[in-house]
């Protein structure tokens, strides 16, 4: 009970902040590496180290080189009476390779390789190594000086999956022996997969600048994603602004096309307005017909009458003119009367007065300018 209250102190959880971090840096470069095209993927995690993989069958022996990923990239098969180191370094050669740039090793029968599975809790994932060395030291009877060992582990929940294959230096030895190499030769040894397990994979000699190569590329991987992620953002807001400019652009130029028509509306308004507003006046300021004539009736004396009533149109409606026509038994004096009449001006006699014998009266022919009304209510008293 107090072991469980100690774990969940702050300084349990300090503990495990590393492999936290170890984690989430796996899962974060596992999704970056997802985004990538496959090939590009491949480069990037392969340690620049190929393999070649010598596996000894019962007519020859197969030559299988293969990149870090394990994709194979050549093979060739070697009868056994034919094979030496020389078959080997002939092979690399027609690759442009030596022996300097790969890493020999030689797969195994799968019955020669003992594997086992460990469960460990995840407090423990920080020292697999030891771990796993004093499990095998303490159960089972395989003594260090007479076995090469490896392991792969894996995080599944709260536990640190592990297997760990082992195999005896003499079978080793013996295979290397076979196909013409020196155990200092050797860097791996390897067997099929058996299962749902991974391959058995024992490495006899680790090289750490494949590893400080592979973080180069991923450091510089990681640059150039950074790079054209900042530009991909960057380019994607200037679109944005460009867009909302571009639509604020064509808002406006609707909105100025509707204004536009708006004002063509109110200057046709405007002149509509004005025409009627000029009309109004026009009929303000002229006398019409009625007013011609009801003058007429009241200046003409009861003795005189008209025949002819004419209201001639001219283009200045102060040039208008009214022509009189009719039968008076004074016809000199109507020029004085229709003269003095306020919506008549420069009265006339336009033809000389002529005695009707029918009707025993003087027939006259009279015309008068016609005055705007503005000028008649002016003189007015």
């Amino acid at each position: 009970m107090v072991s469980r209250v100690l774990n969940l102190t702050p300084t349990g959880w300090v503990s495990r902040i590393p492999d936290l971090l170890a984690r989430l840096g796996q899962w974060w470069l596992t999704e970056f590496l997802a985004l990538l095209p496959e090939r590009f993927s491949e480069w990037l995690t392969d340690e620049g180290c190929k393999k070649l993989t010598l596996m000894i069958q019962p007519e020859c022996v197969l030559l299988q080189l293969s990149s870090d990923r394990h994709r194979v990239l050549a093979s060739a098969r070697v009868p056994h009476g034919a094979h030496s180191p020389a078959a080997i370094d002939d092979f690399l050669k027609a690759e442009e390779l030596d022996r300097g740039q790969v890493a020999i090793g030689v797969r195994l029968p799968r019955d020669q390789i003992f594997s086992r599975q460990l469960m460990l809790p995840l407090e423990a994932a920080g020292s697999i190594d030891e771990v796993v060395v004093q499990d095998l030291l303490g159960k089972t009877p395989f003594r260090l000086a007479d076995i090469y060992h490896d392991h792969r582990s894996e995080t599944v929940g709260d536990k640190v999956t592990v297997w760990q294959w082992i195999v005896r230096r003499e079978f080793v030895a013996d295979a290397v022996h076979s196909v013409g190499l020196d155990l200092a030769d050797l860097a791996f040894v390897d067997a099929e997969a058996d299962g749902a397990a991974p391959a058995p994979l024992l490495t006899t000699r680790r090289d750490r600048s494949h590893r400080r190569f592979w973080l180069g590329k991923t450091f510089c991987a990681l640059a150039v994603g950074a790079a054209v992620l900042a530009a991909i953002g960057c380019a994607h807001k200037y679109w944005r602004q460009q867009r909302i400019v571009d639509n604020l652009n064509a808002e406006l130029m609707t909105a100025r096309a509707k204004a536009q028509q708006v004002r063509a509306d109110l200057d046709k308004l405007d002149q509509r307005q004005a025409a009627i507003v000029r009309v109004r006046s026009q009929k303000r300021d002229a006398a019409g017909l009625l007013d011609v004539w009801e003058e007429a009736s009241r200046i003409l004396p009861l003795d005189s009458w008209l025949t002819e009533l004419r209201l001639s149109e001219a283009a200045q409606k102060q040039d208008r003119v009214v022509v009189m026509t009719g039968l008076s038994t004074a016809a000199a004096d109507l020029v004085a009367l229709v003269d003095k009449s306020p919506l008549f001006a420069d009265a006339a006699l336009t033809a000389p007065i002529a005695l009707d014998s029918a009707e025993q009266r003087d027939r006259f022919t009279l015309q008068a300018r016609l005055q705007q009304k503005r000028h008649i209510e002016n003189a007015a008293p």
